[in-house]
């Protein structure tokens, strides 16, 4: 049975496989991006070694990219990273809509800010894909590491699959997001509108 190495972890075409379904299971019902990134890392860990996980989602408010990092024990802790999009690599694979691999993140020219930050962490290696749900452009999803890693084609094809597999369960989410915040305004309008009336008399109304 070939054996692909992931992180430095090896792992069969039958345990990956096992990885993309556990995964469905682990994100199901969560109700939050954090939680659902959690989700992820437990599916992940058992065939990815990393030391930070992100999902990194665009913002159009600002046209920035938006992180959630999910830390590995023992790992210096990033909780969120917000910039603006042509200052982070994120930015970049989610307007080319290609994977990217950073393996010596610190001789990296074309993100000087975004590398400043992550020299503070020891961070070395950076894996982006991007977070695609059909025509959706959500933002990226990777890992980074403080050893030096060059996945191969392999690899990075499974990360794509992981990727498609967890960008509907972001998709869904947002759009949930979505539906409260129009309930809540229309519940605001709606409140507004009868708190007006009832100060009103019929002439007024009228």
């Amino acid at each position: 049975m070939k054996l692909v190495m992931i992180g430095a972890v090896a792992a069969s075409s039958t345990e990956i496989y096992r990885a993309v379904v556990e995964l469905s299971r682990s994100i199901a019902g969560r109700t939050d991006l954090r939680s659902l990134l959690s989700g992820v890392a437990e599916s992940l860990r058992p065939i990815v070694t990393f030391d930070h996980l992100g999902l990194i989602l665009h913002d159009p408010i600002g046209n920035a990219m938006q992180g959630y990092i999910r830390n590995e024990p023992g790992n210096p802790v990033i909780t969120s990273l917000r910039m603006p999009l042509d200052e982070d690599p994120a930015g970049w694979v989610w307007l080319n809509q290609e994977p990217l691999v950073i393996s010596d993140l610190q001789s990296e020219a074309r993100w000087p800010e975004f590398v400043r930050r992550s020299r503070q962490f020891g961070i070395t290696t950076m894996v982006l894909v991007p977070l695609t749900s059909g025509d959706s452009r959500l933002g990226a999803f990777g890992f980074s590491s403080v050893a030096p890693y060059e996945p191969s084609p392999e690899e990075l094809a499974f990360l794509e699959r992981v990727a498609s597999e967890f960008a509907v369960a972001v998709e869904s989410f947002l759009a949930r997001q979505d539906a409260v915040r129009e309930r809540d305004r229309l519940r605001t309008l709606f409140d507004i509108t009868n708190a007006l009336v009832s100060k009103l008399s019929p002439d007024e109304l009228f």
